[in-house]
């Protein structure tokens, strides 16, 4: 495409902006990290706080010092999905001193974890798909309330990580340190908090009143059920 010039015209490539300035975010809470640390073996550096998952199996076959011991998987299946899964992924995971996974299906790779905790599905929870956001060719935007409760013991997937965090002294799991910090003083902040100022605060929110026409994640649900 750069080669050829076909770079934001018809037929070629093309780079919508986001409604929600996902990068932004990421810059302001010092979350874009490149580098910043390698990764034990083969000394690949992270990219936004994550490393390559085709580094975890060496990562927890080799002895010394950091060698991870304990996995968490949130709804993963790296066994299948990374490009450093198949049998040594699964003979590495037989090596972890403790796993647990948050899932509503048995998997290749969580069914090697000590626990594996059911979560609420998509019908049993407010949801707003950052993911895709991005990489629309049109900005839009959609949110969705819970439609049902979820069964007795089933929790979000931030309510149990949250637990565990809380549990081991951390606040909460949060990715930012303010957030951790006001855990620890009793106040978890929700997702869908999170994503209000997120949008608020965007090119379509509402500026938290000082903007009309703008939106919220409330306004986004009630008055935008289709986005």
């Amino acid at each position: 495409m750069i080669l050829t010039g076909n770079i934001e015209i018809e037929g070629g490539l093309l780079f919508g902006w986001a409604a929600i300035d996902i990068a932004g975010f990421a810059r302001a809470s010092g979350m874009d990290t490149y580098d910043s640390v390698r990764t034990r073996v083969n000394g690949h550096p992270d990219v936004y706080g994550m490393f390559p998952s085709v580094d975890l199996a060496a990562d927890i076959l080799t002895p010394g010092e950091g060698q991870i011991k304990a996995l968490a998987l949130v709804g993963a299946n790296p066994v299948i999905s990374s490009a450093g899964g198949g049998p040594d992924l699964e003979q590495a995971l037989n090596h972890l001193e403790v796993s647990f996974a948050l899932d509503l299906y048995i998997n290749e790779t969580n069914k090697h974890a000590d626990y594996v905790l059911p979560v609420a599905h998509f019908y049993e929870r407010e949801d707003l798909p950052l993911g895709p956001l991005a990489n629309m060719l049109r900005p839009a935007i959609w949110a969705t309330d819970a439609v049902i409760e979820p069964p007795d013991g089933v929790r979000q997937e931030w309510q149990i990580l949250n637990e565990i965090a809380r549990r081991m002294g951390h606040g909460g799991a949060y990715p930012v340190r303010p957030l951790r910090w006001l855990a620890k003083l009793g106040y978890q902040v929700k997702p869908r908090q999170i994503l209000d100022i997120m949008i608020r605060t965007s090119e379509v929110g509402d500026r938290f009143g000082l903007r009309r026409n703008g939106i919220s994640f409330k306004k986004l649900v009630r008055d935008y059920s289709h986005g």
